[in-house]
């Protein structure tokens, strides 16, 4: 018998031990290691030790050499559960959830999901749910988890759990606390009674009682099953949030008695001409978990300020967003830091609990591109002198190094506490206190790159060096780089705006009345927003500028049209020294006369024969890159790559094509390219393939990474921002621009090429990622079969195989199709 949540808890199913393919018991006294035949003969097999070693491989950056691995098996006659098993361990890592599901959910043998239990459900509770639950019924019932590792029993137990399968995730908490593992650290165990505390009859569902008051009022923690935290910038935050409770003199606090007493101690300290004198009333307040209040049994009519970062995910399943149904929020200082939470349902929440007051400029423009009313609000730590009075003189003169990046005089300080894990709520606040108090009192100069040390700091005074690893991190537009005036208008903006709203939210005023008054006090931010989305390269790129470019690319003389199949191809990511194999797989495959568009510059002469060898069938045309150096555009723009810029006015260069393939070097043809030149593009300009690479899916969280590779340029990156946000609706699936198929009269028709050329001129991106900032969702799809690539299946038979994802053939690397190019 086991405990979860404090009461005696039976297996939901028997158990009993695990079959084939289990390790061998070791004796007490290991002997010395049995050979291979020894080890098979005496029972055991080698078939864990090859999972265990593609997972230590995986986790030491080596996913795409498990993947070649694959690859090699099968073709050695390895069984296809084996092969997909160990494929989809690798696109777990390489792709993500949805590629290895793919692999995964044709694993039909029980002993091989048996064998990568944690990465087998991490991919199938994320796609499908229902089965996941079957499966791991199945295997609970004849005792499968009995071999696993504690780590896999505790990850699938989690995500059981995140998934509303409480039976099964009670049989693994069960199983993990109850003796049977081999192996269980302290930490670990830590881990399984933590989970237990969120099963429904544990500790942190109780429910939530509050004296009768006028008004409920939550007060954010960082509770939640999954990732927790522990940096006290967290709960400064939480202590800004609190002056602007505590400003009001005539609130009375009344519920958990330690928070109500660190409520009257801090509003003991406000500043005199912060301290607001207004009716009369009683706030019921109650800690409020920012990422787990579904989890909650939260009081009705339970108003909360919403700031801060958001949001951490549970356990890679779900974000616990919207907040629990009886909150009502005022959203201020909020950040969006994984767009993934954007659900329809979250969008309709937002839009519903608006205007939004957003911590930084990105939040700001990816919130009005998914249609909610949003406005800079700066961030809500700029407010917390409100509760740092100051009687007498100021004779601060220490020096503190906070998280600072580089050595130097001072204090060093860190602001990630491990304590905070375990400690009381109120005392997380006491602790946020304590440090905000240092800086008010000792310190006089702070280097940092913590975000909330630089702006609590500045706002008690301190003269702060802020220092972060990449000035155009997503948190920080608008908070970075500003002046004193700049500063002192996001904390007067939040301080007015809040003194407005509280006052109703504390006389128990109805929810239309709140954000009535809300929505009319964030006017004037929200006509701030629409100036700053309306922001435009500093660059545009005019008609004649465009046809001037193209002119000094194209070559003298091309042959008109007829019957021909163009192709741009791409010879970047080194691949030009091995064109010839590419070239070839072309020709081999034409029924008609094939023309090749591509950059002359670093083809070595060898390519060149070859290419000449293929002619007349295959005709090359040549294209000088160099052409752009003598143009008035060359030197005068930092992110421009010629190379880029070349392929993205392909359209007014190639002005008598009608259509044309794009190709990357990295890639083998075994079809006539005329069929993929003639698909139907369902009169959209491109047709291209779902992108499958991790963290490149995503069609405003690939414009966001590539905001931030402006590093020292954070206007620029701003820039990048409001003019990227404002093209489309949120959100897109990114495309694989490396094959594609485009319409070229429609693209001169829309303007593509200057475009595409405009974004690559301003800002740091390639050509495919500002084809997609261009086209964004309006492209036809691509069938699989014309852009084939290891992270999307195991088609026997593609006619385009493209490496572009995957090790590269001239590599050492093994996939499919390899060796015939290496035969070629």
């Amino acid at each position: 018998m086991a405990n979860v949540a404090g009461k005696p808890q039976a297996p939901e199913v028997p158990l009993k031990a695990p079959e084939p393919w289990a390790r061998p018991q070791q004796p007490a006294t290991e002997a010395a290691k049995p050979s291979l035949i020894g080890a098979v003969a005496g029972g055991g097999s080698l078939v864990p030790d090859f999972f265990a070693d593609a997972r230590k491989t995986i986790q030491d950056s080596g996913a795409q050499t498990v993947l070649a691995a694959s690859y090699s098996l099968r073709d050695a006659g390895a069984s296809e559960d084996f092969v997909r098993a160990l494929q989809g361990m690798a696109l777990l890592r390489i792709s993500g959830p949805e590629a290895a599901w793919r692999q995964f959910e044709l694993v039909g043998d029980d002993r091989i999901i048996n064998l990568c239990p944690d990465e087998y459900f991490a991919a199938a509770f994320t796609q499908d749910p229902d089965r996941a639950a079957k499966v791991l019924t199945g295997l609970l019932a004849d005792g499968a988890h009995l071999a696993w590792s504690a780590q896999a029993v505790l990850r699938v137990a989690r995500r059981a759990f995140a998934r509303d399968e409480l039976d099964a995730a009670r049989v693994l908490v069960s199983f993990g606390l109850g003796g049977g593992l081999k192996k269980l650290s302290a930490h670990t165990r830590g881990e399984f009674e933590r989970l237990q505390t969120w099963f429904p009859e544990g500790e942190r569902r109780q429910p939530i009682t509050v004296p009768a008051a006028d008004a409920n009022f939550g007060v954010l923690s960082y509770q939640q099953p999954d990732a927790w935290s522990r940096n006290v910038g967290d709960y400064i935050q939480t202590l800004a949030s609190l002056g602007h409770l505590v400003r009001h003199a005539n609130l009375e606090f009344v519920g958990d008695p330690e928070l109500t007493g660190f409520l009257n101690e801090i509003r003991s300290q406000v500043k005199d001409e912060r301290r607001i004198i207004g009716p009369a009333a009683t706030v019921a307040v109650l800690e409020t978990y920012r990422d787990g209040s579904p989890l909650q049994d939260i009081p009705e009519n339970t108003w909360i300020l919403a700031f801060g970062w958001y949001m951490h995910h549970t356990f890679g399943q779900h974000f616990n967003f919207p907040f629990h149904p009886n909150i009502r929020p005022i959203f201020v200082s909020f950040h969006v830091n994984k767009p993934a939470m954007l659900t329809p349902e979250a969008i309709a929440y937002l839009k519903e609990h608006g205007p939004v007051g957003c911590r930084d400029w990105q939040t700001v423009a990816l919130l009005r591109a998914a249609g909610v009313p949003a406005f800079f609000s700066g961030c809500i730590t700029t407010t917390v002198d409100t509760v740092f009075r100051r009687d007498g003189e100021d004779t601060r003169s220490k020096i503190a190094r906070v998280d600072a990046l580089q050595p130097g005089e001072g204090d060093v300080l860190l602001q990630t506490q491990k304590g905070m894990l375990q400690m009381p709520f109120a005392q997380k606040l006491e602790t946020a206190r304590s440090w905000v108090n240092g800086y008010h009192t000792d310190y006089k100069q702070i280097s940092t790159s913590r975000l909330h040390c630089f702006l609590p700091a500045r706002s008690v005074g301190c003269e702060v060096e802020f220092e972060p690893k990449n000035r155009s991190d997503v948190r920080f537009g608008g908070l970075i780089g500003t002046s004193q005036a700049d500063f002192d208008a996001i904390r007067n903006g939040i301080l007015d705006k809040l003194a407005e709203v509280i006052p109703l939210i504390a006389s128990g005023a109805g929810k239309e009345e709140v954000y009535a008054r809300w929505a009319e006090v964030c006017a004037p931010a929200m006509a701030e927003a629409d100036r700053f989305l309306a922001r435009r390269p500093q660059v545009v790129l005019e008609d004649d500028v465009v046809a001037r470019l193209a002119a000094a690319a194209a070559p003298a003389t091309v042959q008109p049209d007829g019957e021909v199949t163009d192709v741009v191809l791409d010879h970047g990511q080194g691949s030009a020294g091995h064109l010839a194999k590419l070239l070839r797989s072309i020709a081999d495959h034409a029924d008609g006369n094939v023309r090749v568009w591509m950059a002359e510059d670093g083809v070595p002469a060898e390519v060149r024969e070859a290419a000449e060898a293929l002619q007349p069938q295959l005709q090359v045309v040549w294209l000088a890159e160099d052409a752009f150096a003598a143009d008035e555009l060359a030197g005068s723009y930092p992110y421009l790559k010629r190379r880029e810029l070349l392929l993205a006015l392909m359209p007014e260069i190639m002005a008598g094509s009608k259509r044309a393939v794009y190709l990357n070097g990295a890639a083998l043809v075994r079809a006539d390219l005329a069929g993929l030149a003639g698909l139907s593009l369902q009169g959209k300009a491109l047709a291209a393939r779902d992108e499958h690479r991790m963290r490149r899916q995503s069609g405003f969280g690939l414009l966001r990474l590539i905001s931030e590779r402006h590093h020292h340029d954070d206007a620029k990156a701003l820039e990048m921002i409001a003019v990227t946000h404002a093209a489309h609706a949120f959100d897109f699936r990114v495309f694989d621009a490396s094959v594609l198929v485009m319409d070229l009269e429609a693209a001169r028709e829309a303007g593509l090429g200057r475009k595409v050329a405009t974004l690559l001129l301003n800002y740091e991106m390639d050509f495919g990622e500002a084809l997609n900032a261009v086209v964004g969702p309006e492209r036809a799809v691509l069938p699989d079969e014309w852009n084939h690539s290891a992270l999307i299946g195991t088609d026997e038979d593609p006619k385009i195989m493209n490496w572009r994802d995957t090790q590269k053939p001239w590599s050492d690397g093994y996939g499919p199709f390899v060796g015939y190019w290496r035969s070629m």
